[in-house]
């Protein structure tokens, strides 16, 4: 379960806990967001303490940032819908980059940043790593980018600024990886996951894909996806191994991934579930996005065509395939075995 506003001021339910989260301008009071606990009652007797401080410090009143500030736009971004939108995992890492840049500059004005301030900004922020840079200067196009379609400023300071990309991962599972983690799942007693990381191998699906599909998606033997990330709607012919394994599992609840106890898999849960048994298997290496790149790398070279590929990752071009594709000897085979000979023949002696 993602994060629940409630009707108590500032407090917010994310995957069953409660939390009291302040504002930046609380914030800079020196409050920091407090655990509350799993107990509704004492959650809101402790917010409602916290609030009454908070207030006092305040003088009864909460300012807000001031107007055409950062910290204004930063709030104004964070309430569009294409915001709450976002993958959980993009959401958190956007509002983690949001923080520091109301931390550090909330109090400048929109339209004074300049095209200056975003080099100089990306050069101080290289030291902590390309993808480290590339990322905040990414969100810092997007919130830029919704400035100028809000009116805020005529221009995008931040676009073509020549960022330097993070090395692009080349990483696949192996066949063994593949099960070697499933046996580990199962040792730990959570079969449920070596299914997600089988159903991801097979079908070239995302982690909240693949967790949200459910028995109503599944027709006959081809599983039908509408992508959150994209929208893109994806039908994949599954394996009868892969559809015996569903069916060993058996209907434990709605989706076709359900916790052993028959409730769906909350992302963040999930992640912890698969690094445990990811650690217990010696694969920290390996990621489950990997398996995405790896459904796909491998079709790739049993001789899967450009619009088969995308059909089945659901990518929108070919660009957004290319770094999913990890060229290996296999595709290059192929493709030798596909060029034309001196006689007019192929290699493997069709027509040309």
């Amino acid at each position: 379960m993602g994060e629940v506003t409630l009707n108590v001021r500032r407090l917010r339910r994310i995957s069953g806990r409660y939390y009291w989260r302040p504002s930046s301008t609380v914030r800079r009071l020196g409050y920091k967001v407090v655990a509350l606990g799993a107990d509704l009652v004492a959650a809101i007797a402790r917010a409602e303490q916290l609030n009454a401080e908070v207030e006092e410090r305040l003088g009864g009143v909460e300012r807000g940032p001031a107007p055409g500030s950062i910290a204004a736009l930063l709030v104004a971004y964070e309430r569009e819908d294409h915001f709450a939108q976002l993958a959980a995992n993009t959401r958190k890492q956007y509002l983690g980059i949001m923080r520091e840049i109301a931390r550090n500059a909330g109090d400048l004005q929109v339209s004074g940043i300049t095209r200056r301030d975003m080099k100089e900004l990306y050069r101080s922020l290289l030291p902590r790593g390309i993808p480290t840079a590339a990322a905040h200067m990414r969100f810092w196009r997007i919130l830029l980018g919704f400035a100028v379609d809000e009116g805020w400023r005529p221009d995008n300071p931040a676009t073509k600024l020549k960022v330097k990309a993070g090395r692009a991962r080349t990483q696949v599972w192996r066949p063994d990886e593949v099960a070697a983690f499933c046996r580990a799942a199962e040792a730990a007693g959570q079969p449920s996951v070596a299914l997600a990381v089988l159903l991801a191998y097979e079908t070239a699906q995302r982690i909240s894909d693949v967790l949200r599909a459910s028995w109503r998606d599944l027709d006959g033997t081809t599983l039908r996806v509408t992508q959150k990330k994209t929208g893109a709607k994806v039908a994949v012919p599954l394996s009868p191994e892969l559809l015996g394994h569903l069916e060993a599992g058996g209907r434990r609840g709605l989706t076709l991934v359900a916790r052993e106890d028959g409730r769906p898999w909350p992302d963040v849960t999930f992640r912890a579930a698969f690094n445990r048994v990811r650690a217990a298997a010696g694969l920290r290496h390996l990621r489950f996005h990997d398996l995405r790149r790896t459904a796909l790398t491998e079709a790739g070279s049993g001789g899967a065509t450009l619009m088969e590929l995308r059909a089945l990752g659901g990518h929108a071009d070919v660009a957004s395939l290319q770094r999913y594709v990890v060229p290996d000897v296999e595709a290059a085979r192929g493709a030798q075995n596909k060029r034309a000979t001196p006689s007019g023949k192929t290699q493997n002696g069709g027509n040309r």
